[in-house]
């Protein structure tokens, strides 16, 4: 079995072959299922749907 381990402390805090390059879009670490909702887009009663649901 692995360990559980985030990438910034299991790879690049540990690394001194890192790189960080300036960029120009939205960033959300996303951990959990409601950070998820926060970022996705709701319709008008407020739900965030992904694919063909209930067709």
């Amino acid at each position: 079995m692995c360990p559980e381990e985030t990438i910034d402390v299991g790879i690049l805090e540990k690394s001194d072959r890192v790189a960080v390059i300036p960029a120009r879009f939205r960033w959300s670490d996303i951990g959990s299922w409601g950070e998820l909702m926060e970022i996705s887009p709701r319709d008008d009663a407020g739900n965030v749907v992904e694919g063909p649901a209930g067709t």
